[in-house]
């Protein structure tokens, strides 16, 4: 599974979405997308948070 990257794969960019968010097993599954400056990225991935 993809680890807690809070930056977008494709671009680096920090500022993106929260498209879909679920718990599962005391993880947080999120699927983000990306919202860069010029908008022309629109990569989305996922990332997994253990609930602390």
């Amino acid at each position: 599974m993809v680890k807690d990257n809070n930056k977008c794969p494709k671009c680096n960019g920090v500022a993106y979405k929260v498209v879909d968010r679920r718990v599962i097993n005391n993880y947080i599954l999120e699927l983000r997308q990306c919202l860069n400056i010029q908008g022309e990225c629109c990569y989305r991935w996922k990332a997994k948070i253990p609930v602390r």
